[in-house]
């Protein structure tokens, strides 16, 4: 078996450089969050959770980012995200 070592070498950058954005994502201090083509959330870090008062990712996971609009508000968006 013949191994390419810069096949290895790119693979190995680019998993360290997707551990960094993984890293930067998760503890930054601005809300993030990251959704589907059809805006339903499928992540979101610490400072998202915290903005809008939930202490868990299962709590928003799965909800449309519409939810989480600034007319909907927190009471507005817990009740709905109950719901489901």
């Amino acid at each position: 078996m013949i191994v390419n070592s810069n096949n290895i070498t790119e693979r190995k950058r680019a998993e360290e450089l997707l551990q960094l954005k993984n890293l930067v994502f998760d503890t930054s201090i601005a809300a993030n969050s990251i959704a589907d083509t059809d805006g339903i959330i499928n992540e979101a870090n610490d400072s998202f959770l915290q903005l809008w008062g939930y202490s868990s990712n299962d709590e928003v996971v799965g909800n449309p980012l519409s939810y989480f609009s600034k007319r909907s508000g927190r009471s507005s968006c817990h009740r709905q995200c109950s719901q489901r």
